[in-house]
């Protein structure tokens, strides 16, 4: 088992309880992380999301230089242009 680190606040022991999943507590009563729950992040957890981010990220800079590729036609495509850009505001809308 890996060992834990000291509570960034008051320096105390951190302990895992077994009923919340992937939370730290500190032990020290008067301390501000007694009470609220530190989140565990591991590696694996980050490297997930960050391969995550980069995925999206690639698929929006690959629409976007298709969709600046068709604007720079003058109107030659026009239609696949509008077209391209209702698809992609129907792909990134926020609700």
């Amino acid at each position: 088992m890996t060992e834990l680190k000291k509570c960034p606040f008051c320096g105390s022991e951190m302990f895992a309880p077994h009923f919340y999943e992937g939370m730290l507590l500190c032990t020290n009563e008067g301390c501000y992380f007694y009470s609220v729950y530190l989140p565990v992040i591991t590696f694996d957890k980050i490297s997930a999301r960050i391969a995550q981010l980069t995925a999206e990220r690639d698929e929006w800079k690959a629409d976007a230089e298709r969709l600046i590729q068709l604007a720079n036609f003058k109107n030659k495509r026009a239609g696949e242009y509008f077209d391209l850009h209702e698809q992609l505001v129907k792909k990134y809308e926020v609700i």
